[in-house]
């Protein structure tokens, strides 16, 4: 099934599902304790933004473990998350395009203006 069929079949049946977002989700889909309420919610996993693989995954993993920069710096903005990742420009606007970088107070068209001013520094 599409990742978008799963989450409307999700939400019809009263789960919550919170969008993909570099500063808060794994690869894969987790679940993240709601705040304020006693149910769990289903964070989407960067495996779905459209054009990511292997590649993309491995910065991922090494962004996690802090092998790139320490986490808390790496997610501070997006200039030092785009550093600290070393994600190609073509993997930063697929991003920006799906949403994934709302974490850093951008929205969609924001972040992909962003994304391509860091590719010319």
């Amino acid at each position: 099934y599409h990742p978008s069929t799963i989450v409307e079949d999700a939400k019809r049946h009263g789960v919550k599902v919170l969008p993909i977002d570099v500063r808060r989700s794994a690869w894969d889909c987790t679940l993240e304790h709601v705040p304020g309420e006693t149910r769990w919610a289903v964070r989407m996993g960067l495996r779905y933004v459209r054009g990511f693989g292997v590649r993309e995954k491995a910065a991922f993993e090494r962004l996690a473990r802090g092998q790139s920069a320490p986490r808390e710096e790496s997610l501070s903005d997006l200039a030092a998350f785009a550093r600290a990742a070393g994600l190609s420009r073509k993997a930063l606007e697929a991003l920006a395009e799906a949403g994934a970088l709302a974490g850093f107070g951008l929205d969609r068209r924001k972040a992909l203006w962003e994304v391509r001013a860091l590719a010319t520094l």
